[in-house]
C-alpha cells in the first residue's frame, strides 16, 4: 500500500505551533512531526482491513474520538496541523486519562503522552501488507527563512527514528521523504552525513566521468514512457528523432539543455512534442521546442530556485544584467566592472554571492584547463555536487537559458 503526501501548501511555521510551549523550535518541530507521522501511520493501518491488532477495542475508541475532533480521516498534513493547533482541539482517551488542552504549561507533556499511546496502538498491529508513506513537495514554497530548514531537518530525523522503531518491531511501515540533494545539503544537522550514508538513496542522473551520456537513466526513462504508448518502440530517439542536432548525437544535444533531472528532460521532450504535427520530429520542431522550453520552463525553474536567496523583485533584473552581454560565456572582470550600473546591484547581495547562488542552481558553470595539452573541462553543480564556483575560471551560462536570454550562438 503506497500513499503520497505533498507538503506543497504546508506553512512550515505552523508545525511548531502544534506545541505552544517555551521549548526550542527544534524540539517542538520534532515532537510535532512525531505526532503527525504516527497519526498518519495509525490511520493507514486502520484502513488496511487485513491488518490485525490485539487492541481492537482501544483502536475503535481512538478512531471514534479522532473522528469526532476532526483528525480522522487523514486527508493531508495540513488538516492534521489545523486541528491539532486549534484551541478547540480536545481529545479524551480514557485508557490513559489523557486530555489535550493548548496551554504552554502542559502542551508538550500532554502531546507526548498521546504520542506514546498512539505508538502503542501502532506496535500492537501485525499485518502482511507493506505500507509506504511517501512525503514530497518539500521545495515548493521554500525560501531562505530558517524555520523551514529547521522543520525539514526535524522531519528527516523523525522519519529516520520512526522507521527504525517500525523495523525493530517487525512492523511493515516505511516512511520515505523525497528531498532534493541541494536542499538536503543546506540543512544544519550534525547527523546529516550519517543520515545520508545510512538512511538514504541518492539519485544521481548525471554519470560523472562518462563522456557518452546517451544511454543514461534519463534516456531509459523516456524510452520506458514511450513504450507504454508504443509497445513496439524500444528506442524513441532512433525511431522518431533525427540522428543529430547541432552536429551532435540528438540525445546528447537534448540532455545538454537540462540539469540532468527527469523533470527537466521530460519537460523538454513535452515541449518538442507540442511543436510536432507529424510522427517524425524535425530539426525545426526541436528548435521550436527548445525555445518554448527555455522561455517558459527552464528560466522559470531557475527563477524559483533563486527565491529566498535573491529578493524576488530583483531576479528579473539579474537576468537582464546577464543577458546584456549577449554571450554564452561571461568574464568575471567584465561583470565586476559593470555590476554597479545595473539595478541588481541594489538587491543587498554582492556579485560574488549572486554568482555562487547561480552556480548552486546550475544556472552557470565554469570552464577551465585541466591538462598541459590544452584540454578543457566544463563543470556544473548538477555534474559534481562537491564542486564550487571559481571566479577565476570562465563563466558559462547553462544552455537551457540561451534562447530565453536571446544570446548569440
Amino acid at each position: 500500500m503506497v500513499e503520497k503526501i505533498s507538503l506543497k501548501d504546508l506553512a512550515y511555521s505552523s508545525i511548531v505551533k502544534i506545541v505552544p510551549s517555551n521549548e526550542e523550535k527544534e524540539i517542538k518541530a520534532k515532537v510535532a512531526w512525531r505526532w503527525l507521522l504516527l497519526v498518519k501511520s495509525l490511520f493507514s493501518l486502520i484502513n488496511d482491513k487485513e491488518a490485525v491488532s490485539d487492541r481492537t477495542s482501544d483502536i475503535n475508541e481512538t478512531y471514534r474520538l479522532f473522528g469526532q475532533c476532526g483528525l480522522f480521516p487523514v486527508k493531508n498534513f495540513n488538516s492534521l496541523v489545523k486541528v491539532t493547533s486549534s484551541n478547540k482541539f480536545k481529545a479524551e482517551i480514557k485508557n490513559i486519562g489523557y486530555e489535550h488542552t493548548q496551554t504552554k504549561e502542559n502542551a508538550l507533556y500532554n502531546l507526548e503522552l498521546l504520542i506514546d499511546y498512539i505508538k502503542e496502538l501502532i506496535l500492537s498491529y501485525r499485518e502482511e501488507h507493506q505500507h509506504y508513506i511517501v512525503i514530497d513537495g518539500l521545495d515548493d514554497i521554500l525560501t531562505s527563512r530558517e524555520i523551514q530548514y529547521t522543520v525539514i531537518t526535524a522531519l528527516i530525523n523523525e522519519v529516520r527514528d520512526l522507521n527504525h522503531l517500525f523495523s525493530s518491531n517487525s512492523l511493515s511501515i516505511k516512511i520515505i521523504v523525497l528531498c532534493r540533494t541541494d536542499i538536503f545539503e543546506r540543512l544544519n544537522d550534525p547527523n546529516k552525513n550519517k543520515i545520508k550514508q545510512d538512511n538514504s538513496l541518492t539519485f544521481d542522473w548525471y554519470q560523472e566521468g562518462l563522456e557518452d551520456q546517451t544511454d543514461c537513466g534519463l534516456i531509459k526513462i523516456a524510452n520506458r514512457r514511450t513504450n507504454i504508448v508504443f509497445s513496439d518502440v524500444d528506442d524513441m530517439f532512433s525511431t522518431f528523432f533525427p540522428p543529430k542536432y547541432n552536429n551532435k548525437d540528438v540525445r546528447s544535444s537534448l540532455l545538454d539543455m537540462t540539469r540532468h533531472t527527469p523533470r527537466d528532460f521530460l519537460q523538454l521532450l513535452k515541449k518538442i512534442q507540442n511543436n510536432c504535427q507529424q510522427e517524425k520530429v524535425s530539426i525545426k520542431n526541436i528548435d521550436s521546442g527548445i525555445k518554448e522550453y527555455s522561455c517558459y520552463y527552464f528560466l522559470s525553474e531557475i527563477n524559483d530556485e533563486l527565491v529566498g536567496y535573491i529578493p524576488s523583485k530583483y531576479i528579473e533584473c539579474l537576468f537582464q544584467f546577464l543577458s546584456s552581454y549577449h554571450k554564452q560565456e561571461l568574464d568575471y572582470v567584465d561583470l565586476k566592472r559593470d555590476f554597479s550600473e545595473y539595478e541588481i546591484s541594489q538587491c543587498g547581495k554582492d556579485l560574488d554571492e549572486i554568482l555562487k547562488t547561480l552556480y548552486e542552481c546550475s544556472a552557470i558553470g565554469n570552464e577551465y584547463k585541466y591538462s598541459n595539452n590544452g584540454g578543457m573541462r566544463i563543470t556544473f553543480k548538477y555534474r559534481n555536487r562537491t564542486s564550487t564556483f571559481n571566479p577565476k575560471h570562465k563563466i558559462i551560462l547553462h544552455k537551457g537559458l540561451w534562447k530565453a536570454l536571446n544570446l548569440n550562438y
